[in-house]
């Protein structure tokens, strides 16, 4: 959508599909949207997909472990039939890095033991139990570099196709082993739980690495600049094109009932229910607070009128 993620549950309410799917739509695109996980939940066929679902696959029979690969096969195979020359839009949404943290044998680059993919959420875990998490999260994160290795031989395969296609490879979350006293992701704001690898290949854009603070929503700016689309970017999105000058003073990081503002010098947290009982808290990037309640909203009160300065209606 290119909006902050506080905008979930109106979107989902009204059903709405994002401004970029319906460009994409009225110029004739395929599209191919594939899931390792269930699109249900949380309800992705109710909001960004919902006036393609007949595109969507989020169902595998067979082991679990299988279906990041089962997905590529199925994207490998909607790229050869599809009309030559037509342009096309695709999602693939890759699961084996979620926990347990998947591989087939041949990925076990980095040594693991048998049964460790069983985690025990009660009890937890000492630093070695957590290495050995961390070595299965990497062995898991070398399979799906393998699919992806798989879809970008198959675009450079066809003469100009990957010369002509954008691509995003990034993630939904972070995932923490215990760096700031956390495991998994859902938990903290912090740098751990929330960044996330993100590469961009765009033609005619030359390599370079982005040093300032960027996010998810600035996808969709990011993609209609280079569709040439001429509405000032406020008409649709929160975000920056990440191949313009342009740098944001904050990103929002948003869960389902509370939302952070992460500036460069510190992560403000904040409930987004009316019902929310915990407070404002002020953290710095090691996730000690720095202030909460009434002083971290003295003290960020600038930062709230530009957050809410930025929220909208958009016309969608």
């Amino acid at each position: 959508y290119g909006i902050y993620g506080t905008y979930w549950k109106p979107v989902l309410k009204e059903r709405r599909s994002p401004a970029l799917l319906d460009a994409l739509q009225a110029r004739g695109y395929a599209f191919r949207v594939l899931s390792c996980t269930d699109l249900n939940s949380p309800e992705f066929r109710q909001t960004a997909f919902v006036r393609v679902n007949g595109a969507v696959t989020d169902q595998w029979n067979g082991a679990r472990v299988d279906r990041d690969r089962r997905m590529t096969d199925a994207f490998l195979t909607f790229l050869s039939e599809r009309k030559r020359q037509q342009p096309f839009f695709a999602f693939l949404f890759y699961d084996a890095s979620h926990q347990s943290y998947l591989f087939p044998p041949a990925h076990e680059v980095f040594a693991v033991p048998d049964g460790s993919e069983q985690i025990n959420y009660v009890i937890g875990g000492n630093s070695e139990k957590m290495r050995v998490r961390k070595r299965r999260y990497q062995n898991s994160l070398h399979y799906i570099d393998g699919q992806i290795q798989r879809l970008l031989a198959a675009l450079a395969a066809e003469k100009n196709l990957l010369e002509e296609t954008l691509v995003f490879i990034t993630g939904d979350h972070g995932e923490e082993f215990k760096e700031l006293g956390g495991f998994g992701h859902n938990k903290a704001f912090h740098r751990y739980q929330t960044r996330t690898l993100m590469v961009a290949r765009i033609p005619g854009e030359a390599p370079r690495t982005l040093q300032r603070l960027t996010s998810h929503y600035d996808f969709v700016p990011t993609i209609f600049r280079f569709m040439e689309v001429e509405n000032p970017v406020a008409d649709y999105s929160l975000g920056l094109p990440l191949t313009g000058d342009e740098a944001h003073r904050f990103v929002v990081v948003a869960s389902y009932s509370d939302a952070a503002i992460v500036e460069l010098d510190a992560i403000t947290v904040f409930p987004t229910e009316a019902h929310g009982l915990q407070p404002v808290i002020v953290y710095d990037h090691d996730y000690r607070i720095i202030s909460a309640g009434r002083a971290a909203m003295r003290q960020k009160k600038d930062l709230f009128r530009e957050l809410y300065r930025g929220r909208r209606a958009f016309a969608w």
